[in-house]
């Protein structure tokens, strides 16, 4: 979402003119339809749910930039009757509490339980039982309203288990009246209560492109700086500060889950325009590191939406973040930013990471650093991209990705742009009515992805019956009907929302954890699940995909076995439970009070087949030196740079005592290097005088052979660089 300056000289120019079951056992439906999901009627839901937005001169997208960005879905069981309910967030009209009365049927009850929050503008939502009661709440973030605080402040809605709510923010502590996005429950000291991660956004948007002005904001902001809160009991402590936490970017999301496999939940934030994402890894001392530079090879541009699931199942998180790639090849032109290479390396001098705007999937390597992998998978271009969900849907074992799309208007559109820079004269006698509508406005399609086990993914949106063309922000997933597979709910900008009935008729299990007596919800615990044939991985973090919680009941497709070999709970504490030889297609729960204090996780427990040596423990301290060139100075089209294709590397038995030895190629003005290894293991540099004389030469490539079939190995080195 990156424009010309121009446009936000524009924006200036305007604002100055406007002034002048947990039910047991249960029994698969027969399919229905060809597809594997059916849209329902709002007539046979009764949910005639509709999230719009009114603009007027005083508040429109060209001086609240997040305008279009939409509302939420909670799903949770609010009156604990077994059937999972839904909460709608509206951004500028009143939320709504659906109750299930079963069979697709929804009881619209907000007015009576005292939940319509109609004032202000409403963004995400969260179902927590914040209390530990066993009755789900419900947490509500508040953004725009630019010039009055209060209308901003969230909300807290304690369920009083007769039907209604009390609205108690203030006395919990958590009444923070910054620009919030979502809430995120988690449990980050260990101490057995539930913990809050805020997003808030910046609202300068005027310096979203400006990296000089970002950099310089040294200062903490409660109201657009995250945030993070410590459970203390029956209220919250702001421990943001000392937390090491420091996001003063534009954050739309965030995921939570085990990035080093350490057993403590980590935080991974998405921030849009040109600030960063952070990686923020817990220390296990109450405090975070942003460890984004290290973990990963680099991010997304205008980081949207994100979710972490296992995609491979190796019982390991995987993070799939959203940006604003468009599939088809106009529209990527049309909404993409200028090739600003300058300013990509000014990004990256400045000490934030390498980005592109594309889809992230990273793939977790098992050692607390991930690759990405969006591009070979299938799922590196959904267009204006908002909640991903990861999660089994069509019951196969393996988990599909669900992505909302859509825009109200393309903000972002280069001819709107370049209207804005040619049209000044004429811009001043128009309303902003006709301003806004010479913005491009398409409604596109959602995208359904279903995951062929072997790390790529089939786009699926008409055999899924996604075909409908929607602008679709918050979605959240639940088995509805208890019949054992993922319903998708969504919360559609300008339409009415979409409840999306699940026609898999494969096996399942269902998994209802009960937790401690400070965290009954059971957050951050891990699942294993294993078959004849298959392993599964979950963990229970509800806030997920963009502005929106899913049910806290896992479900894990199973395909057509019948039978469950294993099922491990390991508890945030620590802790197991276990049970084997489960019968399919049913819903067991687990009480964390029942497990074992030493229990022993699965022989199935990933563990790395490497361990990392010190190159200078072998004796190997070769270090190689590349020179700085921006080789799209030269060529902007590059697909990647050519100016670092080295270091060349060869290995032979170079002095024929049996041992490997190495090659270790130049760069410009660096001579190469020679290691003979010794029987120890390790390895001694050998000088060779010719490698000094060839220093000036940057080595690409290297190749031990007999050129001359005298029985001793020669080296053949190629020579490049782009620069030169």
């Amino acid at each position: 979402m990156k424009h010309k300056f121009t446009f936000y000289l524009f924006l200036l120019f305007l604002t100055f003119l406007i002034s002048c079951k947990d039910k047991g056992e249960v029994t698969k439906k027969p399919t229905v339809g060809d597809n594997l999901f059916t849209l329902l009627s709002n007539d046979q839901t009764n949910i005639h749910f509709e999230n719009s937005v009114e603009e007027t001169s005083d508040f429109n997208v060209l001086n609240y930039y997040y305008a279009y960005n939409g509302g939420g879905v909670a799903i949770g069981d609010v009156n604990n009757d077994g059937l999972q309910d839904i909460y709608f967030t509206s951004n500028q009209k009143s939320n709504k509490l659906y109750i299930n009365k079963g069979d697709f049927k929804f009881q619209d009850i907000t007015k009576a339980a005292h939940v319509e929050d109609s004032e202000g503008w409403t963004t995400g939502v969260n179902m927590i039982d914040i209390n530990n009661d066993g009755w789900m709440d419900l947490y509500v973030c508040k953004s725009a309203s630019l010039n009055n605080n209060s209308l901003r402040t969230n909300k807290l809605f304690i369920n009083q288990k007769d039907g209604t709510f009390n609205e108690e923010a203030q006395n919990w502590g958590l009444d923070n009246d910054g620009f919030s996005i979502q809430s995120y429950f988690l449990d980050y000291d260990k101490d057995g209560d539930l913990d809050m991660y805020l997003i808030n956004h910046r609202v300068d948007f005027l310096n979203s492109v400006i990296l000089a002005a970002i950099l310089k904001d040294e200062d903490f902001f409660s109201q657009t700086s995250d945030h993070l809160f410590r459970n203390d009991g029956n209220k919250f402590t702001d421990v943001t500060i000392d937390s090491g936490i420091m996001n003063k970017e534009f954050s739309l999301s965030a995921a939570i889950g085990d990035y080093n496999n350490d057993g403590w939940p980590d935080v991974y934030v998405a921030n849009d325009f040109i600030t960063p994402d952070k990686l923020y890894i817990n220390n296990k001392n109450g405090t975070f590191i942003n460890q984004i530079d290290t973990r990963v090879k680099h991010t997304s541009y205008s980081s949207m939406g994100s979710d972490i699931a296992d995609i491979n199942n190796d019982l390991l998180p995987d993070l799939l973040v959203l940006d604003m790639s468009a599939e088809d090849h106009s529209r990527g032109k049309q909404n993409m930013p200028s090739m600003n290479t300058s300013g990509f390396w000014s990004i990256v001098t400045s000490g934030y990471h390498y980005q592109y705007m594309s889809n992230i999937l990273n793939l977790n390597n098992g050692n607390g650093y991930f690759s990405d992998i969006a591009q070979f998978a299938g799922l590196s271009k959904t267009d204006w991209s908002w909640g991903p969900l990861i999660a089994d849907f069509d019951g196969d074992g393996f988990k599909d990705v669900f992505v909302t799309n859509g825009i109200k208007r393309e903000i972002a559109n280069q001819d709107f742009g370049n209207f804005l820079d040619t049209q000044q004269d004429s811009i001043k006698d128009m309303s902003i009515e006709q301003i806004l509508n010479r913005m491009p406005s398409e409604k596109l399609q959602n995208y359904a992805f279903k995951n062929n086990g072997n790390l790529s993914f089939s786009k699926e949106n008409t055999n899924w019956g996604f075909t409908k063309a929607v602008n679709s922000n918050g979605a959240a997933y639940a088995d509805l009907d208890n019949d054992g597979d993922l319903d998708i709910i969504i919360n559609n900008l300008e339409d009415k929302a979409g409840i999306y009935r699940n026609n898999s008729t494969s096996n399942f299990l269902n998994i209802k954890l009960i937790g401690s007596k400070n965290n009954v919800t059971a957050i951050g615990s891990k699942v294993k699940l294993f078959t004849d044939s298959s392993k599964q991985y979950q963990e229970l973090f509800l806030s997920r995909g963009y502005q929106s919680s899913v049910s806290p009941i896992l479900n894990f497709g199973i395909g057509e076995e019948t039978n469950i070999k294993r099922v491990e709970i390991i508890w945030n504490n620590g802790s197991i439970s276990t049970k084997e030889n489960v019968e399919a297609n049913q819903t067991l729960t687990f009480h964390q009070n029942k497990s074992k204090s030493d229990g022993n996780q699965s022989k199935y427990k990933f563990s790395n087949n490497f361990n990392r040596v010190s190159p200078e423990h072998l004796g190997l301290n070769y270090r190689h030196h590349e020179n700085e060139f921006n080789d799209f100075s030269r060529q902007v089209l590059l697909p990647q740079k050519q100016s670092q294709k080295g270091p060349a590397f060869a290995e032979a038995d170079v002095n024929k005592d049996g041992l490997a030895d190495l090659y270790l190629g130049g760069a410009l003005d660096q001579p190469a290097e020679l290691y003979l290894q010794n029987p120890d293991g390790k390895f001694q540099k050998k000088k060779i005088a010719i490698f000094e004389k060839d220093k000036k030469y940057e080595d690409n490539g290297a190749h031990f052979f007999d050129a001359n079939n005298d029985g001793n190995l020669d080296l053949y080195v190629t020579s490049g660089g782009y620069e030169l």
